[in-house]
């Protein structure tokens, strides 16, 4: 079972450091892992620092920074990132110009993924198209791709993602319990998350609609973090 953090376990928060799980939905996936029977992972994009902070549950598997960084449960850690063949230039440029832009503009906050950058903003959705695409120019460059999510424009480097990170984790934890037949489980709200909907032929991808339109190619979907509880309590009890 793999799930997203905010918008997903968490209700969103204009400020992501106040974003805590939905009361009650850590302690069910504590019971859930206890069975013996599902793995937990995390899949966020947030850092994988920022992700243990907010979810401190060494039993399950982290994958931070939409996949790039990934600590499993048995101590293993995986930088997906190779950055000796990255060319940070115009990366570094950009980022130096939008933080000085957005630093004192109200409503928004710049967050520094080390790989890559967020802007979280409080804006309509035609004034983030126009922010991504001032974002988009000034990066102009094949090392980095430029995303637009809810309420953050992500930029991060290209050739990895979520879907990718999912598969590794399943590769490992077959190596470690090696199963004839398994089922991923996957639960995520944003844009990044379908990067995991797309690849999950064998599987079950679960779109968190929160206030958003239902365009997804996951299987089935939840309103927000509240269903998502009540849908890990119902696990629970088979």
């Amino acid at each position: 079972m793999f799930l997203d953090y905010d918008g997903t376990l968490a209700p969103f928060k204009s400020d992501p450091a106040k974003a805590f799980p939905f009361p009650g939905s850590i302690d069910l996936l504590r019971k859930i892992e206890e069975k013996n029977n599902y793995y937990i992972s995390l899949i966020s994009g947030r850092s994988l620092s920022d992700l243990e902070k907010m979810v401190d549950f060494p039993e399950i598997n982290y994958a931070g920074n939409h996949g790039l960084e990934i600590k499993l449960a048995n101590g293993e850690n995986f930088n997906c990132l190779d950055k000796k063949e990255i060319d940070y230039s115009s990366y570094d440029r950009a980022k130096k110009i939008i933080k000085e832009e957005y630093r004192a503009k109200k409503g928004f906050r710049m967050e520094d993924k080390g790989a890559g950058f967020a802007l979280h903003l409080s804006v309509d959705d035609e004034q983030q198209a126009e922010i991504k695409k001032q974002v988009k120019q000034l990066i102009n460059d094949k090392y980095f791709e430029v995303l637009s999510g809810r309420k953050v424009i992500e930029v991060r480097p290209v050739g990895w993602d979520k879907g990718k990170a999912v598969q590794l984790i399943c590769k490992h934890i077959i190596r470690q319990d090696p199963v004839e037949n398994y089922l991923p489980i996957y639960m995520g709200d944003d844009s990044t998350d379908e990067d995991v909907f797309k690849i999950l032929n064998h599987g079950i991808g679960i779109y968190i609609k929160n206030e958003g339109k239902i365009v997804t190619k996951a299987d089935y979907y939840l309103n927000n973090p509240a269903d998502v509880f009540l849908f890990l309590n119902n696990i629970l009890t088979y």
